[in-house]
């Protein structure tokens, strides 16, 4: 019967602590917006090319930007066009458009 009642109070503590992680971190979910309140700065998309290389494609202001990401650092590969980013987005494909003229 001890070990009964040591196993409740074990079980209700971790309850608890459970309890109080949800709410630290539904917390932070809604904090989180109150840090950038511009979006000046958006990560629209990342692509992971191996578990420490990442390609991430950034807007900034007005400009996208593809950069790459290891552990040692992060690097601007090249500024892409949005003019063929909105092609894109609609389905249009700038290579077969090209290949019909």
């Amino acid at each position: 019967m001890e070990y009964a009642f040591e196993l409740l109070k074990v079980l209700l503590a971790l309850l608890i602590v459970l309890a109080i992680f949800y709410a630290i971190v539904k917390f932070m979910k809604d904090k989180r917006n109150l840090f950038n309140q511009t979006n000046q700065l958006q990560v629209l998309e990342k692509c992971y090319l191996s578990t420490d290389h990442i390609l991430y494609l950034v807007k900034v202001v007005d400009k996208v930007w593809l950069l790459s990401s290891t552990k040692e650092k992060i690097e601007f590969i090249e500024e892409i066009d949005t003019i063929n980013l909105k092609l894109q987005e609609k389905g249009e494909s700038t290579l077969l458009k090209n290949s019909k003229d």
